[in-house]
C-alpha cells in the first residue's frame, strides 16, 4: 500500500519458543524441532494450541477439588452406612390403654375359710364402751358368776362335733364352767388344722374366785364316759381374763332408771362403733354392707367408796364382714356386663362399687357360707398383651399400622416410632421391638367412657 513490496514472513526455527509443559502431567520440558515445510509448520501450530488448552484445565481442576471432594466422601459414607443401618432397626410402640366405665350387677358366694378357688371373706369388729354418771337408789345383797370367751377345738375327727348346752369346761384347777342355753358345732378338722369355734363360758358359781386369768380348759363328761380320744381331742382355750365374780352387797339404781339410762348409752355406743368401724375399710378392705351385728354387755354400775354416787357403763362391739379389695376387684371383672370385658382388665377407680348382704342376721359363733350383692359403675383399665401387639406388627408397613390397631381392643390411642428414620416397615425380630404400656393414666379419676 505505501510502495513497498511486502513480502510474508517465513517463520524459522528461532521464531518459536517453546514451553515446559505442566509439571502435573510431564516429567521433562521437550523442545519442538525446526520444521522443512509449510505443512509441517501448521502441525506445530496446532501442537501449541493443544498444550495452551491442556494448561488451562489444570488450574480449574486444582480450584474446584475441595468442593468435588464433599459429594464423593458422603456417597462413600452413603454407601457403608445405610446397609449397615438397616441390619439394626428398631421399633418402640407406646400404648394408652382403653378405659371406661362398666356396669355391674350381680352376686358372689364368700366362706370364711377359702380353700383354692373360693373367694373368702374376713371378720372385723370394734369394741367401745360408754359411761354415765348416776345416784345410788340404796345398797343390796349380789351374786355374781364370772364369765368369759373360750376358742373350742375339734383336733377329734374330721367330722363336725355336737356339744349340749350346759356342757361342763374343767381348768387344770378344777374351777368348773359351763356353756350357756344353746348347742354348740365344732367344725371338723380340715388335715393337720382342728377345726374351731368360740363360745362364751359361764362359771359354775358366783364370786371372785372365778375371776380367772387365760386357761385351758377340757370336757370332763367325756373322761367320766370312757370317751379318752374325745376328751383329749376336743378341748378349749381363752385368751382373756374371766371376769364379773361377785358376792356381797353394792350400790345400785332402780330397774326403771337403769332401763333409761341404758338405753341413753346404746345410742351413743352404736353411734361411735359404726363410726369406728366406717374406719375399718381401707384400700386393701371393703366392708360388706347389711353385714354388722351390735352385740352388748350387760351394763356395769360402779358406785365411789361412799356409796352414793357412781357411773353405768355400758360395753359393746359391733361386728362386720369383709372382703380383700383385690378379691372384690376380681370378681367386678367376672362380673362385669358387657362383652368388651372378654379382653384382660382390671378396676382402677372403684367409683360407686359396692358389695351388701341381704340375708338372714348373721350368727357369729357359726359363720357359714354367704351370698353377697356386688353392683356399681367401676371404671375399669384393659390390659394390652404386649406380646401380641409386637407379633400383630411386625414386619408390616407403617401405612398398616393404624389398621392393625383399629382391631385391638385393648388399646386407645398408640404411638409407632422406628429407627432409621427412612425406613417404612417395622422389623420382623420380635426382640427388636420395645412395646410400653402408659401406666400413668391407669389412675383413679380417669376420665374414660364406654359407649
Amino acid at each position: 500500500m505505501d510502495g513497498i513490496k511486502r513480502t510474508k514472513k517465513r517463520i524459522t526455527p528461532r521464531d518459536i519458543r517453546t514451553k515446559a509443559r505442566p509439571e502435573l502431567f510431564f516429567s521433562q520440558t521437550e523442545t519442538i524441532q525446526p520444521l522443512e515445510t509449510k505443512g509441517e509448520s501448521i502441525s506445530l501450530i496446532n501442537q501449541k494450541r493443544e498444550s495452551v488448552h491442556i494448561k488451562s484445565m489444570i488450574p480449574w481442576f486444582r480450584r474446584n477439588w475441595r468442593w468435588l471432594k464433599y459429594p464423593t466422601v458422603l456417597g462413600l459414607y452413603a454407601a457403608i452406612l445405610i446397609p449397615l443401618a438397616n441390619t439394626h432397626t428398631r421399633a418402640t410402640i407406646t400404648i394408652d390403654p382403653r378405659i371406661g366405665y362398666l356396669t355391674i350387677d350381680g352376686t358372689m358366694n364368700l366362706v370364711f375359710s377359702p380353700k383354692e378357688g373360693q373367694t373368702g371373706l374376713e371378720v372385723i369388729a370394734v369394741t367401745d364402751e360408754v359411761s354415765v354418771p348416776v345416784v345410788a337408789s340404796g345398797t343390796r345383797p349380789v351374786e355374781r358368776r364370772a364369765e368369759g370367751r373360750a376358742i373350742v377345738f375339734n383336733d377329734y375327727s374330721t367330722e363336725p362335733q355336737r356339744l349340749l348346752s350346759g356342757t361342763r369346761f374343767e381348768t387344770a384347777g378344777t374351777k368348773v364352767f359351763s356353756l350357756g342355753d344353746e348347742e354348740v358345732i365344732i367344725p371338723g378338722k380340715d388335715g393337720e388344722t382342728p377345726g374351731s369355734i368360740t363360745v362364751t363360758l359361764y362359771a359354775a358359781e358366783a364370786g371372785s374366785d372365778y375371776n380367772i386369768a387365760p386357761s385351758d380348759f377340757t370336757i370332763p363328761g367325756f373322761r367320766e364316759l370312757g370317751l379318752d380320744d374325745k376328751y383329749n381331742g376336743i378341748y378349749a382355750t381363752s385368751t382373756a381374763p374371766f371376769e364379773g365374780g361377785f358376792i356381797g352387797t353394792e350400790p345400785y339404781i332402780t330397774e326403771e332408771e337403769l332401763a333409761a339410762r341404758t338405753i341413753e348409752l346404746e345410742t351413743e355406743l352404736k353411734d361411735r362403733l359404726a363410726l369406728r368401724l366406717g374406719k375399718e375399710k381401707t384400700d386393701n378392705l371393703s366392708l360388706i354392707l347389711g353385714s354388722e351385728s351390735f352385740l352388748l354387755n350387760e351394763p356395769m354400775s360402779v358406785f365411789d367408796e361412799s356409796g352414793s354416787a357412781g357411773l353405768v357403763t355400758q360395753r359393746g362391739t359391733m361386728v362386720s364382714l369383709g372382703i380383700a379389695t383385690g378379691d372384690l376387684y376380681a370378681s367386678a371383672v367376672i362380673l362385669a356386663s358387657s362383652e368388651d370385658l372378654v379382653n384382660p382388665a382390671n378396676v382402677v377407680d372403684p367409683r360407686d362399687l359396692l358389695v351388701a348382704y341381704h340375708g338372714p342376721r348373721i350368727d357369729y359363733d357359726r359363720l357359714g357360707p354367704i351370698t353377697v350383692a356386688v353392683s356399681g359403675t367401676p371404671l375399669f383399665a384393659w390390659n394390652p398383651d404386649k406380646e401380641q401387639i409386637a407379633r400383630e406388627l411386625s414386619g408390616q408397613a407403617l401405612s398398616e399400622v393404624g389398621t392393625i390397631f383399629d382391631h385391638l381392643a385393648t388399646i386407645d390411642r398408640a404411638t409407632v416410632s422406628v429407627t432409621p428414620l427412612w425406613r417404612t416397615t417395622l422389623t420382623d425380630d420380635l426382640d427388636r421391638i420395645e412395646v410400653i404400656v402408659e401406666e400413668e393414666r391407669l389412675t383413679i379419676g380417669g376420665d374414660g367412657r364406654v359407649d
